[in-house]
């Protein structure tokens, strides 16, 4: 039963600092949030259900490397190597924008995704599909 109350607890902590960061998003910009990306890609079927249950729809990337270091600066070759190495029909690409790298980097990526074959869509498009 403490693993219940504990379960709970969580669930409603996640939905606090979710609710807060929605209302950050509409005082300061003026928009809400239709997407969750679960940080580090780490969910549980619990929190699956309390994000589906909060109105977001989760997404998952497919795309990704350890980008988020600012202080591992490998430079654009190795961004543009990562990300293009592993394109699949169907990637969702996860760049964050603290990398150098990546800001270096992104527009020979598109090149050379769309140089493959591949295009780029919103999520919107991507989910209507």
């Amino acid at each position: 039963e403490w693993q219940e109350l504990e379960t709970e607890k969580i669930r409603q902590e996640m939905a606090k600092e979710i609710e807060e960061t929605e209302n950050y998003l509409r005082q300061t910009f003026g928009y809400a949030a239709k997407y969750f990306r679960f940080p580090a890609g780490e969910y549980n079927e619990s929190a699956l259900e309390l994000i589906q249950s909060l109105g977001y729809m989760s997404v998952f990337w497919s795309v990704a490397y350890d980008d988020w270091d600012v202080n591992n600066v490998r430079g654009k070759d190795y961004a543009v190597s990562k990300v293009t190495e592993r394109l699949h029909d169907g990637a969702v690409i996860l760049l964050h924008s603290v990398s150098k790298d990546n800001a270096d980097a992104l527009g020979e990526i598109i090149d050379k995704a769309r140089q493959q074959g591949y295009e780029f869509r919103s999520l919107e498009q991507y989910r209507n599909n």
